[in-house]
């Protein structure tokens, strides 16, 4: 495994139990999932252990990005760890990665805690840093 990874908090003003959700909906992930204001498709979400996603995410020039994964643990409203692989990638190597989110109630909202492993590159941790981040801002409107 790489020892490359991207962590991340956000403080988010609403209850653990709705940001737990808004990671499991298709109505809200196609809203907040992806750095461009136009969101994602959500062709595949199926939210159980063992089930399936998969997105497409749309470039400035109209390029997609697919990226699929399968949900490895689901504890409501607390943890969800699910796996990452590009479908298209810009990148030469593209592991999959491994994606652990932690919802923690906290000063009237939920610390939500993010982490990426296995990432390819020092490159790649700020490749998804630059998507994850806007992504957030999108989640925290969605919620409210």
């Amino acid at each position: 495994m790489s020892e490359h990874k991207l962590e991340l908090t956000r403080h988010i003003k609403a209850t653990p139990a709705r940001v737990y959700a808004t990671w499991l909906s298709k109505e809200d992930m196609k809203v907040w999932m992806g750095p461009s204001p136009a969101g994602c498709e959500v062709r595949d979400l199926k939210a159980s252990v063992g089930g399936t996603y998969r997105f497409v995410m749309s470039g400035p020039e109209g390029q997609e990005y697919i990226v699929s994964g399968i949900f490895k643990e689901l504890d409501e409203p607390n943890k969800i760890v699910m796996t990452w692989q590009w479908e298209t990638s810009m990148e030469e190597i593209n592991p999959e990665t491994v994606i652990t989110v932690t919802f923690t109630e906290k000063d009237g909202g939920t610390e939500m805690n993010f982490l990426q492993e296995n990432m390819a590159s020092a490159e790649s941790v700020e490749q998804h840093n630059q998507g994850w981040n806007p992504s957030f801002d999108k989640l925290e409107n969605v919620v409210i």
